[in-house]
């Protein structure tokens, strides 16, 4: 009786490991790839499906993951004011929209005010302006 019950525990711990196993490598084999530095790949993002805050807030940390591949990240307990400064620093002509960025941003962030579809238009406007001047001049030239 114990060898049969050794025999058939064996059997079905054999399986489960099995299938432990397999359930692994499936979910192995679906997870996001990953890039060279260990973050995930940047999805494609419909901004038409975002509120004007979710905008707005996309804009402001597009321009950080943007600053921060150029050389200029944003330390874990800096403010987005602090940060701001950081930026000015190393694109002194951008200071203005800069400012103007992070102001909506910590709006959106922190507020209860409702944004209005204008508003995120008026931040995208800016955050176009900065984007094509990051492109353009990497690690603050």
């Amino acid at each position: 009786l114990w060898r049969w019950l050794a025999r058939l525990w064996g059997g079905w711990r054999g399986r489960i490991e099995e299938a432990a196993r397999r359930a692994r490598a499936f979910v192995a084999a679906r997870a996001p790839v990953t890039r060279a530095d260990g973050l995930p790949p940047w999805r494609f993002l419909s901004l038409r499906r975002l509120s004007p805050r979710e905008r707005v807030r996309y804009f402001y940390l597009s321009t950080v993951r943007r600053a921060t591949e150029r050389g200029v990240p944003r330390r874990p307990a800096e403010t987005p004011s602090e940060y701001e400064e950081d930026l000015a620093t190393h694109w002194p002509d951008l200071a203005s929209e800069l400012h103007l960025l992070t102001d909506a941003f910590i709006d959106a962030r922190y507020s209860a005010r409702r944004f209005s579809g204008e508003d995120a238009a008026r931040v995208q406007r800016v955050w176009r302006r900065v984007r094509r001047a990051l492109r353009r001049r990497g690690g603050g030239e």
